[in-house]
């Protein structure tokens, strides 16, 4: 996994039957479009793969494995990644 700009973070937590809990941060003192870039094989995420917040269900692009999510300074946000 690849995580741009510099002070944003992700952490990933796999599970088996429910697919991959990511916690994506931004830890700088800026607002910054975050750029997740996940090796989905890894994962074992394979065909379509859909992202979607942790909290409000609200669908987030995923394209070649790579997501992008704006956050404001010092914020977080959940997102669960699953395979159909």
């Amino acid at each position: 996994m690849r995580v741009e700009p510099a002070d944003c973070y992700a952490s990933l937590h796999l599970h088996q039957a429910n697919g991959v809990l990511t916690f994506v941060s931004n830890l700088s003192r800026e607002q910054a479009n975050v750029r997740v870039t996940l090796d989905l094989q890894a994962l074992g995420l394979a065909g379509e793969v859909r992202a979607r917040d942790g909290i409000s269900g609200e669908e987030i692009a995923v394209e070649g494995g790579v997501m992008e999510i704006e956050l404001a300074s010092q914020d977080w946000r959940t997102v669960v990644l699953s395979a159909d």
